[in-house]
């Protein structure tokens, strides 16, 4: 039930852990990496908080959902995922084996997240 309703509310935003590594090297602007678990509280709550706003706020192929349920652990290794959720910030990086990235830690907030993104 929770999958679902958090399914309903990233839809289109949402990547597959397979699809991932390709996204990345395809991609030529910043990209936004949210990496949640359905049964982690603090991303349910976070998602419900901030998926429908951020959809609308930005560019969608700049913004996606990544389940860490779903992740092989180099995935998770190269993500440096230590809990969710996890937000990273990913610059046009060609190789998934040394990624310029720097993980979110400021305020779930729409606007402190897009401005991270941009800056």
């Amino acid at each position: 039930k929770i999958q679902n309703e958090l399914d309903l509310i990233i839809d289109d935003m949402k990547i597959p852990a397979e699809e991932f590594e390709s996204f990345v090297k395809d991609s030529t602007e910043n990209i936004l990496v949210i990496i949640y678990a359905h049964w982690c509280y603090h991303c349910v709550n976070m998602i419900k908080h901030i998926g429908a706003p951020l959809k609308i706020s930005t560019n969608k192929d700049k913004i996606k959902y990544l389940d860490g349920t779903t992740l092989t652990d180099e995935l998770k290794q190269k993500l440096e995922i230590r809990g969710f959720p996890t937000i990273i910030k990913i610059r046009n990086s060609l190789d998934i084996n040394n990624l310029d990235k720097t993980e979110y830690e400021g305020a779930r907030e729409v606007v402190n997240i897009l401005d991270f993104l941009n800056e």
